[in-house]
């Protein structure tokens, strides 16, 4: 790649790199694309699960609120809490890639990740409870009106991200 910065933004389409058929998408003439969706398609299949080892919702902030005291408490985030990392992610890249609104893109490491999706697992009863539009529209989640069974449905979803892990993170880790 030659130019690093577009590689390293490119990093938050990774999925769409991957599954999207270039010749019917919008950008089949983008240089970028026609070079990073090859090599993201030949990364899927030789780990297949990977695209299914990460949590992205445009309702990132309503599953923090649900799984956060601090959210709903509206106070700082703890950069080590479980709630902050199972939605953050833990470490930034080293490269320093940003996602578009400027964030840093973020992982867990696998030695984390256990302990992130047990702390998931363990509050999906309490989160269901605490599902309360009214109150997180009070609080500026961001992003609603929301969806009670799809944020849900993303949250059990995240552990069995981490089931998956065994099968490929020692090639990287």
């Amino acid at each position: 790649m030659r130019d690093r910065e577009a590689a390293e933004n490119a990093i938050q389409f990774f999925r769409r790199l991957a599954t999207t058929d270039g010749a019917d998408s919008r950008y089949w003439n983008d240089p970028i694309w026609v070079e990073l969706a090859p090599i993201a398609r030949q990364i899927v299949s030789q780990r297949p699960d990977i695209l299914d080892r990460t949590f992205s919702t445009r309702a990132w902030d309503a599953a923090y609120w649900l799984l956060s005291p601090n959210r709903r408490n509206q106070e700082e985030r703890n950069p080590v809490g479980l709630a902050e990392i199972a939605v953050f992610g833990a470490e930034s890249l080293a490269s320093g890639a940003t996602a578009g609104q400027g964030n840093r893109l973020r992982f867990v490491r696998p030695t984390t990740a256990r302990t992130i999706a047990d702390y998931v697992e363990n509050n999906l009863e309490i989160t269901a409870h605490l599902f309360d539009g009214e109150a997180m529209e009070a609080a500026g989640v961001y992003k609603g009106p929301w969806d009670r069974d799809y944020l849900l449905d993303q949250l059990a979803g995240m552990p069995s991200c981490i089931d998956l892990l065994p099968t490929w993170a020692n090639a990287y880790w």
